[in-house]
């Protein structure tokens, strides 16, 4: 059950009505929908501002425990959501984090580079 207090894009109500046949849903299928915007910028949105819990990459179904009436059912699906996001950006968090002194030591690399370019040249 989407909450229609929080606003939703032409874009997000489109790819909604096409998931609730519950079937999966190619990227490529959906794209029209979308117009300009990645089908994957779309379903996010969906997940993440609805709490919609929406399975798949690249083919996608809409959890069926939104549209089957059942209020527990749907906050569940939703809490289910709202910890696989959580899982995802803390997972994020870690592999970034783990770039920290690589992008560091090839900033300093390509200082040195331009430095030295920079004096062969003058």
């Amino acid at each position: 059950m989407v909450d229609l207090n929080k606003p939703i894009s032409d874009k997000q109500l489109a790819v909604l009505m096409a998931l609730t046949d519950l079937e999966y849903h190619s990227s490529k299928e959906l794209r029209p929908l979308c117009e300009d915007t990645p089908v994957r910028d779309v379903i996010k949105g969906l997940r993440t501002t609805h709490g919609l819990l929406i399975h798949g990459r690249g083919y996608w179904r809409l959890d069926a425990r939104h549209i089957n009436g059942d209020l527990k059912a749907d906050l569940i699906a939703r809490a289910e959501a709202k910890v696989k996001h959580c899982n995802n950006s803390a997972a994020l968090a870690v592999r970034e984090a783990k770039r920290v002194p690589k992008a560091i030591e090839n900033k300093k690399l390509r200082y040195k580079e331009l430095k030295d370019l920079r004096n062969k040249t003058h």
